[in-house]
């Protein structure tokens, strides 16, 4: 899906930029930042491909509804986003939930990326360094790429 693939590019290179900057204080604010996006990033795709895969099979109506439904926004954890796909399908649920199982590391990235999300949306801090914020914005990629297969 190239708008997923388009979105990834633009955080990785936010993400570039802020573990290469020299400043100490300026990396760390970024690095925040970046968490944020990531988590922005893992929302929009999400949105991305449930819509695209009830497209063609949605009634209009019905997909004005779910459209809806993703611009309240939501902070997603891999519980959220199985439970999101099976609305429409207990399959692509269950495939989900097979590579939960399977990917253990990746599930508990995007429920920390989440927790740093919501620390920093609230105005806490959170120490974010550049070698985790690499490390989040390839399993959160990962985990995105499970739901582009689990709902195919």
């Amino acid at each position: 899906m190239q708008a997923i693939e388009q979105r990834y590019s633009a955080v990785r290179r936010q993400v570039e930029l802020a573990c290469s900057a020299k400043d100490e204080e300026i990396s760390s604010a970024l690095c925040q930042h970046c968490s944020v996006l990531l988590c922005g990033f893992v929302e929009r795709s999400i949105e991305t491909v449930v819509l695209a895969r009830l497209k063609n099979r949605a009634h209009p109506k019905v997909l004005n509804f779910v459209k809806s439904h993703f611009k309240r926004g939501a902070n997603y954890n891999c519980s959220a986003i199985s439970e999101l796909p099976a609305r429409f399908e207990m399959d692509w649920k269950d495939k989900f939930e097979h590579f939960m199982e399977h990917h253990e590391r990746e599930v508990e990235v995007l429920r920390s990326a989440d927790s740093i999300r919501n620390s920093v949306a609230h105005g806490a801090s959170a120490r974010v360094s550049a070698t985790d914020l690499k490390e989040r914005a390839e399993h959160v990629k990962v985990i995105v790429d499970a739901v582009i297969h689990s709902t195919s």
